[in-house]
């Protein structure tokens, strides 16, 4: 962007199919045009379809810059005690600052829609009733993505032949790296199980993604 504002100026334009993108390579004109005529040039593309078409122009996250706009993201008087309680969460325990920072976007987000906060992601009883229903949904997923193994091993048994695939190549592996039980998890990492000391199984460190 420096060698583009060096050659063509502050402002400068570019064409990237049918957008066109504009440049602002110095301070001075960000801040004449995205201060001094925000109204103007503080916007984004229209969502035809999500913003328009589907949501009849009712969806408060596809909203053009505007006072309707303004007036619906006036969050500051909810921020700001939610700011004081993650500084508060960081600096009483600040190797959970994770947490901390998660715990502040959920306060927000909750205020603003439901005018509710809870005191800790764990004691809120929706937050514990949605953690009873846990075990039914991980049945479901294993199942569903244990099959798909579960498909593999049987071609492998079939055929002897295998897919150049992550499952195949780590089937045929299984008494190399001791594994019990393979699992594919939804977020496409495939998670070998191997036996503990005491009977039951946990992670292996051979494990690898799609």
């Amino acid at each position: 962007m420096e060698a583009i504002t060096k050659k063509y100026g502050p402002v400068s334009s570019v064409r990237l199919g049918s957008e066109l993108l504009v440049i602002i390579g110095t301070v001075k004109p960000a801040v004449a045009l995205l201060e001094g005529r925000s109204g103007i040039y503080c916007d984004w593309p229209r969502l035809e379809m999500a913003g328009n078409v589907i949501s009849g122009g009712l969806q408060t996250i596809c909203l053009g810059y505007n006072d309707r706009w303004r007036r619906f993201r006036s969050y500051e008087p909810i921020q700001e005690p939610a700011s004081r309680q993650l500084i508060l969460d960081v600096l009483e325990n600040p190797t959970l600052y994770r947490e901390a920072l998660t715990r502040y976007a959920a306060d927000v987000i909750m205020k603003v829609t439901y005018g509710k906060v809870s005191p800790t992601c764990h004691d809120d009883k929706e937050v514990i009733m949605d953690k009873s229903r846990k075990k039914k949904w991980q049945a479901e997923e294993l199942e569903l993505f244990s099959s798909q193994v579960e498909n593999v091993r049987r071609s492998l048994d079939s055929s002897g032949t295998r897919d150049n695939c992550f499952a195949s190549y780590m089937l045929e592996r299984q008494t190399e790296v001791r594994i019990e039980v393979l699992v594919l998890k939804s977020d496409g990492l495939m998670v070998p199980r191997v036996p503990r000391p005491d009977g039951g199984t946990m992670p292996s460190t051979a494990s690898g993604s799609k």
